[in-house]
């Protein structure tokens, strides 16, 4: 038996295109691959390209614990008070820290102002 558990392996569709296991995850992982049940990995080599957020990548994708990492996005982003909308933006900025929460860096001039 593998180390994390037995894999199910599943293939990836876009268009016309299909790439035969090209996901991967462990549904029942044993006691050591618990951390990663119910998330999906992909083969770095049966893709076209990698983003974070908005921007392609050419390297391994970032990893949450032991990289620092500024991503412009277009994701939308609304900033509300007491139930209201104040703000919304497309144009924005994500920073990745090891271990805390995604910081979102918006620019005054990028927003629609409700106020």
């Amino acid at each position: 038996m593998p180390i994390k558990g037995d894999a199910s392996y599943w293939t990836l569709r876009a268009g016309n295109r299909a790439v035969e296991n090209a996901v991967w995850s462990y549904e029942q992982p044993n006691a050591i691959g618990a951390p990663i049940k119910g998330l999906l990995a992909f083969d770095w080599n049966k893709v076209d390209h990698w983003f974070e957020e908005d921007e392609e990548i050419f390297g391994h994708a970032r990893d949450p614990h032991h990289r620092l990492g500024v991503r412009p996005s277009t994701r939308e982003v609304r900033v509300v008070v007491a139930g209201e909308k104040i703000a919304l933006t497309r144009r924005e900025l994500f920073l990745f820290e090891t271990g805390l929460p995604t910081r979102v860096y918006i620019s005054q001039a990028t927003f629609e102002w409700n106020f």
